[in-house]
């Protein structure tokens, strides 16, 4: 048992250190990209709801895109595909809808500019494993599994109402 549990602290320490020259406001958001990691290696076995995860910045060039790219080569081998954060609430929604078809595993806004809230948002970050989508062109709305995590970030961002609860946040301040 003690083993084991030296293994599980030098994994996170491993794990902590490849983001220790990102200077994060307070200690604990260090812990912010090691958490999606996390959640990403263990969310095919999660059967609930997973946070998501924003990345936070006082200036354009301060590394937050750099942490989305450090998380998903660490979990899933391969530099972050972006996509911007769409403004409408309908194109969220065939946005969102469309992962969900596809079944995607991860999802990386980059540089979003608007407050992030939206009902949509807080459906997926809610669901315990599958969301009604809505077809396009079409008034069916089948039952998806979603299986995603939702990876965000910008400078200054700002979180209203309900997703204030279910996303983690680390601000980065050069």
């Amino acid at each position: 048992e003690l083993v084991e549990m030296m293994s599980r602290d030098l994994l996170l320490a491993e794990l902590v250190e490849v983001f220790s020259d990102f200077p994060y406001v307070l200690e604990a958001q260090r812990y912010v990209p090691v958490c999606a990691i996390m959640t990403l290696l263990a969310r095919p076995a999660i059967v609930g709801a997973c946070p998501g995860f924003l990345f936070d910045g006082s200036t354009p060039g301060a590394g937050k895109s750099k942490q989305t790219d450090a998380i998903s080569i660490i979990a899933r081998g391969r530099y972050a595909a972006r996509m911007f954060y769409p403004v409408l609430e309908e194109e969220l929604q065939k946005l969102m809808a469309g992962y969900a078809l596809e079944g995607a595993q991860f999802v990386s806004w980059d540089n979003v500019e608007v407050p992030f809230d939206s009902p949509t948002l807080n459906a997926y970050f809610t669901a315990q494993d599958t969301i009604k989508v809505r077809l396009l062109g079409t008034p069916l709305t089948p039952e998806v599994a979603w299986r995603g995590v939702v990876l965000a970030n910008g400078v200054n961002m700002r979180v209203w109402g309900h997703c204030t609860r279910r996303v983690l946040i680390s601000r980065i301040e050069p």
